[in-house]
């Protein structure tokens, strides 16, 4: 025989016997068999059966967030270069198809300060355009580039949190991808295959996991009214009401913090549950270097002040600094164990730049994906016969060659699924 045809022949068997090794690997009982294929024939959605949902981003959320910061550093330069205005407010968008329309709104600027007005603008902040409305008024609004790059890369972070969320579920072969046109509909698909129900996972994809460590200045009051009324009708500058977070002993209750926080989410290096000395459930965290740094310092320099664990602009706890704190904390309160891993989780992944919202949900049963198994493996046996008697009456011999090649061709694939 031929030492080409030998060696030819050699490579097919070899090459058969990884294929059918990687379907099926070294089983030792007909359990194991089934466990294997499982395990190495990757289902689609439609045959294992699992969860199917599109959701939407809210950009406009993060539109806020950009002019909400926008506005307090400008305060601070107006107030710094003594400029004088009688109102600093923003047009929010309201849907995302209006994200484009948010604007920063500047009233009441003397005219003989209108030149310093646009010098800040121009040197601090030229990503917004200013656009005089009558003689005192001003507006500002983001460049169109800036309005794309912000919408661009709020859809890309909000992927890729959930995508590390859904990872740390253990999921497997879940898919997360971008659906329908970027630019104006913001919209992700997510493909869970084995997940039933996916309300646990839902409620992890939502929660913005907004964490912030924050100093209180004043409260608790009964109301937002009391807080203002306190204060002269107006709110320090740099400081807002949170409320305390349902569930807590004094829900009812509001404190004045700082608007600016010594610890946000990005600053966290790891998150896990834990217990406290009751064995109630809580969440740990530890801080990054830097963040441990600014903590620490700020807490000694303020002991005996209050400080607020924010989390989702609610309040979860307020405790009184009794000594320098530097890279740990926790979050008490939350309920049970799986609230507890939950938060512990999505902490790690880091908070969502902007909402989501459910636009479909579908829900394929396994007893679904089962039969459609059952019934594509009948249709393909049906017509794996018919072409292998159709190749066998037509080629005669010539057809035994195509037909050992029609059926290596799909082992290979199988293997490669």
């Amino acid at each position: 025989m031929d030492k080409k045809l030998i060696g030819k022949g050699v490579a097919i068997l070899v090459l058969v016997l990884l294929c059918v090794a990687g379907i099926i690997g070294f089983p030792r009982s007909v359990d194991g068999l089934r466990a294997n294929l499982a395990q190495n024939i990757k289902l689609g959605l439609d045959l294992r059966g699992g969860s199917h949902l599109l959701l939407q981003v809210q950009v406009q959320d993060a539109m806020k967030v950009e002019a909400d910061q926008t506005m307090e550093r400008l305060k601070e330069e107006l107030r710094k270069a003594n400029v004088d205005f009688a109102a600093l407010d923003r047009k929010d968008p309201a849907t995302t198809q209006e994200a484009d329309s948010i604007q920063i709104n500047v009233r009441g600027v003397p005219e003989a300060k209108s030149a310093d007005l646009r010098r800040i603008v121009s040197e601090r902040y030229p990503t917004w355009v200013l656009t005089p409305v009558g003689s005192t008024d001003y507006r500002l609004n983001l460049r169109p580039t800036e309005l794309l790059a912000l919408k661009r890369d709020t859809v890309d972070r909000t992927m890729r949190t959930i995508e590390q969320r859904i990872n740390g579920l253990g999921l497997t072969e879940p898919t997360i991808q971008e659906h329908g046109r970027t630019d104006a509909e913001y919209e992700i698909l997510v493909q869970l295959p084995g997940v039933d129900d996916p309300a646990r996972v839902k409620n992890l994809m939502q929660t913005a996991a907004m964490l912030e460590i924050t100093d209180v200045r004043d409260g608790p009051f009964p109301s937002p009214e009391q807080a203002m009324a306190k204060n002269g009708g107006v709110l320090p500058l740099n400081t807002r009401l949170v409320r305390m977070a349902p569930g807590r002993e004094a829900e009812a209750s509001w404190y004045l913090v700082n608007r600016s926080p010594v610890i946000t989410g990005r600053d966290l290096r790891n998150a896990r549950p834990g217990r406290d000395e009751f064995q109630r459930w809580e969440t740990n965290f530890t801080l990054t270097q830097d963040g441990a740094r600014r903590f620490g310092r700020f807490t000694e320099a303020n002991i005996g002040n209050r400080l607020a664990v924010v989390l989702d602009n609610q309040i979860q706890s307020v405790a009184t600094i009794q000594n320098r704190i530097d890279d740990s904390g926790r979050i008490t309160g939350i309920g049970g164990e799986q609230e507890s891993s939950d938060l512990a989780l999505v902490l790690r992944a880091g908070s969502l730049p902007a909402g989501i919202v459910y636009l479909e949900e579908r829900t394929i049963g396994p007893s679904l994906g089962a039969d459609s198994i059952r019934q594509g493996v009948t249709a393909g046996l049906v017509g794996l016969s018919l072409i292998i008697v159709v190749m066998l009456v037509y080629y005669r011999k010539s057809g035994v060659n195509a037909v050992i090649a029609l059926l290596l061709n799909g082992l290979i694939t199988l293997a490669a699924l």
